[in-house]
């Protein structure tokens, strides 16, 4: 598997790391996982993205967005809390940013460059 995925225990929080994502091949999957964990929890979650060493190019950027926008259940879902992504990438921080736009459903993301700034933020609320 070409990622991970993590409940944090007696936190809600689950925590995310795509270091070797592949975009075409591992975002069904992926987001077919959160989406049962996020049916299995009983009060909103934050979702943190660590994507620190992913390799992305712009390609699977375009591809990413267009995939996430067809009927983003996991950012309207009722247990989502925060989004969070993790990365000093200018085209992961650039994709990321473009979610809060309209025409790919406008969900607010924060972004950090370390996970203990992210777990601080979820922490906070």
């Amino acid at each position: 598997m070409s990622y991970i995925i993590e409940v944090l225990p007696d936190e809600p929080i689950i925590l995310m790391d795509v270091a070797d994502f592949n975009v075409v091949k591992d975002l069904q999957p992926y987001f077919d996982e959160i989406l049962a964990l996020l049916e299995a929890q009983t009060e909103k979650v934050a979702l943190i993205t660590d994507a620190r060493h992913i390799k992305i190019t712009f390609s699977d950027i375009v591809e990413g967005l267009a995939k996430i926008t067809q009927g983003n259940i996991l950012a309207s879902h009722p247990n989502t809390g925060q989004i969070i992504v993790v990365s000093g990438s200018v085209l992961s921080r650039m994709a990321a940013k473009a979610l809060s736009q309209s025409q790919y459903g406008g969900v607010s993301v924060l972004i950090f460059e370390t996970v203990e700034e992210a777990l601080a933020a979820a922490r906070a609320g």
